[in-house]
């Protein structure tokens, strides 16, 4: 007789496939037992997988499985309302599939809605879809963990009320990381004061034509944030940064202000307040003040990105030698930027001992010389105490990192050799870069 495994144990195995969606999927398939536990899992998360699905074939059916999961009397508004989105059966769903999700995104479910009415010719009520099954999502759920709100189609956020459901209290109390832009209501992001006590990581674009005031005002309440990332987009100088720089945040470990930023003394002025527990810190930025500032308030950085000027290699060596436990660190070189040669040979001779990672773009063809790099390969490798390099070359999809084809040999030479070092060429779209390159 077949022994069944335990659900407990199925569940703890299935959680290692979390990141392997194909073979997820294929559990699915095995019996219902399976189904039910790898269903969880998928459904956790499932906003990054639907929002790359607006075929209307797709979005037909994605809508329709949720509008399926409705209660009777949301389908009973719809219905008076004469709106007629078909599902896939007439039967109940198999699971109750909101009940499994720990992240809500508004924005994708706006975007699938307006898309669907957009293509059926149905207008000015798309508000009511996307309310009713906000609200599926709010009463189904105890505790959800995330919640990505950007403003991405013709919905107003006017018309999207769901933190004044009495409900929200409940499911948005655990709330530990947000994501959203400064152009929603004030009211949203008073109503979020109100609820969520235990935020962790916030990440806000902030938008040239938006209150900013209210979206720094928000950010003040939350003292127990870990993560903080701001997203300066439209060219826009944040001025409401001028308020936060006086802000205290006790447990904050990671910094990212990216694209524009707001006056470095501004800046500055916040380091000096929370620097001294930052892990993180990453800007778009090349202020010679505002870069030797984190030699006086950054001493425990792991982790850094910052642009430094072609004769600014000093702060460099000056920021090696203060951040003792720096591991890894992001360099932008080329242009008026300090040099890849430059660059390798501080590393090698300046960097701290735990030092790990070097991450390199490079928006030019490199002019870095084969024996240039053999020589930062011989100097790593003579360490005290050695320790595993992790190189990282940097390329966009738009302007590809031009390799110089003798430099790659000497990298294959020193990894067959076995000296501790891993190069890896990523393609990785860097937004960033792109827009710091236009400035």
């Amino acid at each position: 007789m077949p022994c069944q495994l335990p659900a407990d144990c199925l569940n703890e195995i299935f959680e290692y496939l979390e990141e392997d969606k194909p073979t997820l999927y294929s559990c699915l398939l095995v019996n219902r037992f399976w189904c039910k536990i790898s269903i969880r899992i998928l459904w956790r998360d499932i906003w990054d997988r639907i929002a790359h699905h607006y075929e209307m074939g797709e979005v037909s059916i994605i809508l329709g499985t949720l509008v399926a999961c409705l209660p009777n009397e949301s389908k009973e508004l719809l219905f008076r309302n004469e709106i007629f989105i078909p599902t896939s059966t007439s039967n109940p769903p198999l699971f109750n599939y909101p009940a499994f999700c720990k992240v809500l995104s508004i924005d994708v479910i706006c975007r699938l809605i307006y898309k669907y009415f957009d293509q059926n010719n149905l207008q000015n009520k798309e508000y009511l879809v996307v309310n009713e099954v906000i609200k599926m999502f709010v009463n189904q759920n105890s505790s959800l963990k995330r919640l990505t709100y950007y403003w991405t189609c013709d919905i107003d956020p006017n018309d999207i009320s769901f933190t004044c459901l009495s409900e929200a209290k409940v499911c948005l109390t655990d709330l530990s990381e947000l994501n959203c832009t400064s152009s929603l209501p004030a009211e949203f992001f008073y109503q979020l004061s109100q609820i969520c006590h235990n935020l962790q990581s916030f990440t806000i674009d902030i938008e040239e034509e938006a209150s900013n005031d209210c979206s720094v005002s928000f950010v003040t309440l939350f003292l127990n944030l870990q993560e903080i990332k701001f997203l300066f987009l439209g060219g826009t100088k944040f001025e409401g940064f001028e308020k936060l720089q006086y802000v205290t945040f006790p447990k904050l470990q990671i910094l990212n202000i990216s694209y524009q930023v707001p006056k470095p003394e501004y800046v500055m002025k916040f380091l000096e307040n929370n620097g001294k527990n930052l892990k993180e810190f990453y800007i778009g930025e090349n202020n010679g003040a505002l870069t030797l500032s984190i030699t006086k308030f950054c001493p425990n950085l792991k982790k850094l990105f910052i642009l430094f000027n072609n004769d600014e290699l000093d702060i460099l060596k000056a920021i090696f030698n203060s951040c003792q436990y720096l591991e890894s660190i992001f360099f932008w070189c080329g242009k008026r930027f300090l040099g890849e040669n430059e660059v390798l040979e501080t590393v090698a001779e300046y960097s701290p001992k735990n030092f790990c990672e070097l991450k390199i773009y490079n928006d030019t063809v490199t002019e870095l010389l084969p024996e240039e790099l053999e020589s930062f390969f011989i100097s790593w490798e003579s360490r005290t105490p050695k320790k595993s390099l992790n190189l990282v070359i940097v390329k966009d999809l738009y302007d590809s990192l031009e390799v110089n084809e003798e430099n790659m040999e000497i990298i294959k030479k020193y990894k067959n050799l076995a000296l501790n070092l891993t190069a890896e060429f990523h393609e990785e779209i860097v937004t960033f870069l792109k827009i710091l390159r236009r400035r």
